[in-house]
């Protein structure tokens, strides 16, 4: 029989505390905190002493070295761009870009060449196009309008019939500029080239006499007469006498007003053309 039971308390040993662990280990970032836990065991019991959790600070960006993207090349007319961008080397995060403009480069004028060109001719005005077209982008940049002036005709003239004394000619006119310019025109009648009277029959006191003229022109066979008025006789009175020279010498010839006037009359009014023989 159980005569005493006493109950003795053994003091707790208390825990033997383990070496600090690192526990749920977050790697910080560019960006991100990072943590960890520092965690103590008990190396007996394994019982959970403490645990401590550490912030690690973010690391922060490393910039790269700047590159260009979306590179758009300036022409004649238009702006160009690029844009200088920096990188985090660490995480690959753009961390800036600047968008830079390259100014229009402007046109490059090349030699003036000649278009549209259209011959002048004796009538109608010609012309060209001066045209300056850029170098670079074959833009046009100017154009003039040049006017050559019409040619005008290079007449030249042919006697297609020979005018006589008294028939007229005919000329033919063309161009000698190649067009088809053709004209007619009348050339007057030559008339008559005539030579000196001849006289053919010397008046004399009883009758009158015959001068006769031929025209020279080669190939007119026309000639005309003319009568002379009869010699006054030398007795007539001084106060009625006109000097008169005598055809056929030369000599002058005395006649009467009355009898000089008829003479000239008749003289002026009878004249005969005929043909040479």
């Amino acid at each position: 029989e159980e005569l005493s039971r006493e109950t003795v308390i053994v003091p707790a040993l208390g825990h033997t505390a383990g070496a600090e662990v690192v526990e749920n280990e977050v790697a910080a970032d560019c960006d991100t905190d990072g943590s960890y836990d520092k965690v103590v065991y008990c190396e007996v019991c394994d019982e959970e002493l403490s645990r401590e959790t550490v912030v690690v600070p973010a690391l922060g960006h490393t910039a790269g070295a700047e590159v260009v993207e979306n590179e758009v090349a300036a022409d004649c007319d238009t702006d160009g761009s690029y844009d200088k961008v920096v990188y985090c080397e660490v995480c690959g995060e753009e961390l800036s870009r600047e968008t830079v403009v390259v100014p229009a480069l402007g046109h490059t004028a090349g030699a003036e060449v000649i278009e549209n060109e259209v011959a002048a001719d004796c009538d109608t005005d010609g012309s060209y196009d001066k045209v300056v077209y850029c170098e670079v982008c074959g833009e046009e940049l100017s154009r003039e309008t040049v006017v050559v002036p019409a040619l005008g005709h290079d007449f030249k003239y042919e006697i297609v019939e020979m005018p006589t004394c008294t028939e007229k000619g005919v000329r033919k006119i063309t161009c000698q500029n190649g067009c088809d310019y053709e004209e007619y025109e009348d050339i007057d009648a030559l008339g008559h080239d005539w030579g000196a009277w001849v006289v053919v029959k010397p008046a004399t006191y009883t009758s009158m006499g015959l001068a006769q003229r031929c025209c020279e022109r080669e190939g007119c066979h026309v000639c005309e007469t003319k009568v002379l008025p009869m010699l006054a006789r030398p007795s007539q009175p001084e106060d009625d006498r006109e000097d008169e020279e005598n055809p056929s010498t030369g000599a002058p010839v005395f006649a009467t007003s009355a009898l000089t006037a008829i003479a000239v009359i008749a003289g002026a009014a009878i004249t005969v053309k005929s043909k040479k023989r």
